[in-house]
C-alpha cells in the first residue's frame, strides 16, 4: 500500500475521490493503512456506487463513506462482520447495503441488533441464530421486520426464549421457526394493550409455539383477541382470563371460540 507508514496531519482530511471501481480495488491492507493515518479519511465515489467484500467493509473502521454513495457489501462472508463493525457501517453517511452472494447468511443477536439503517435486500434470507434472541429490543425487532430480506429467528440456546408484549408485537413478518417455543411474558395490562387481534393473528401465522403468560396471573381480552388465540398460540393455565367487550360482540362469539376457552 502506497500510504503504509505515511501520516496525515490530525487536522487534515484526505478524500479518496475516484470511480467506484477504483475504490473497491483497494485491498484490505490498503484500507487498513488509510484507517491508521492520523487525519480524517473519506471515500467518495465519483459515480456514487461501489462494492466491498466483508473483509474490506470490516477494515473501514474510522474511514468515512460519503453521503450520496451506495456501498454494497457483496460476498459470502457478511456473517463474519463483527457487531462493532456493523455498528460502524450503520452509522455511515453513505447508504450501506448487505447483499450476500449466496443469498443467505446468519447473524448473532448482537450483530442483528446493530443493523440499524443498513439495507438487507430482497432475495436474501437472514437468520438470527443464537441463544440471545430474547435480548433484542422491540425497536431492534421492528427494524429487522421492516427489512426487504426474509428474516428468521432460530434459537440455539435450548429452542426457547422469552419476549415482552412489546417485543412480540414488533415481530411482524419475521419468521419464528418450528421447534422453538416463544413465551410472551408481561403484565396482564401490557399483554392486553400490545397483543391486538392483528398481532395475535401474525403470531399464529408463524411456525414457533407461542405461550402467553401474565406475570400477575390475570388477563382481560376482547372477543377479537380471544378468537385470534388458536393453533400454535396458547394461554397459560395458571392465568385467569376475563373477556371485556360489548354485549353484541360477546353474543356473536362462535362456538369454536367459546369451546377454546
Amino acid at each position: 500500500a502506497a500510504l503504509a507508514g505515511i501520516n496525515i496531519a490530525g487536522t487534515d482530511t484526505l478524500t479518496v475521490s475516484d470511480t467506484g471501481a477504483n475504490i473497491q480495488a483497494l485491498t484490505t491492507g490498503d484500507i487498513d493503512d488509510l484507517d491508521a493515518a492520523t487525519g480524517a479519511v473519506v471515500f467518495d465515489a465519483s459515480d456514487n456506487a461501489y462494492t466491498l467484500t466483508a473483509a474490506q467493509a470490516s477494515a473501514v473502521d474510522g474511514i468515512s463513506l460519503a453521503t450520496g454513495d451506495t456501498v454494497t457489501v457483496g460476498d459470502a462472508d457478511i456473517g463474519a462482520i463483527s457487531s462493532g463493525d456493523i455498528t460502524t457501517l450503520a452509522a455511515q453517511a453513505a447508504s450501506v447495503v448487505f447483499n450476500d452472494s449466496n443469498d443467505a447468511y446468519t447473524l448473532t443477536a448482537a450483530q442483528a441488533a446493530e443493523v440499524g439503517d443498513i439495507s438487507l435486500i430482497a432475495g436474501d434470507t437472514v437468520t438470527v441464530s443464537d441463544g440471545d434472541i430474547g435480548t433484542l429490543t422491540s425497536t431492534q425487532i421492528a427494524n429487522l421486520a421492516s427489512k426487504a430480506a426474509t428474516v428468521v429467528f432460530d434459537d440455539t440456546g435450548g429452542n426457547a426464549y422469552t419476549f415482552t408484549a412489546a417485543q412480540a408485537a414488533a415481530v411482524g413478518d419475521i419468521s419464528l421457526i418450528t421447534g422453538d417455543t416463544v413465551t410472551i411474558a408481561d403484565t396482564g395490562a401490557n399483554l392486553a394493550a400490545s397483543l391486538t387481534a392483528a398481532v395475535l393473528a401474525t403470531l399464529v401465522g408463524t411456525d414457533a409455539a407461542a405461550v402467553i403468560k401474565s406475570s400477575d396471573n390475570t388477563l382481560c381480552l376482547t372477543v377479537a383477541q380471544v378468537a385470534a388465540i388458536t393453533g400454535n398460540l396458547t394461554l397459560t393455565g395458571a392465568d385467569i382470563v376475563s373477556i371485556l367487550d360489548t354485549g353484541a360482540n360477546m353474543a356473536a362469539m362462535s362456538a369454536g371460540t367459546i369451546s377454546g376457552l
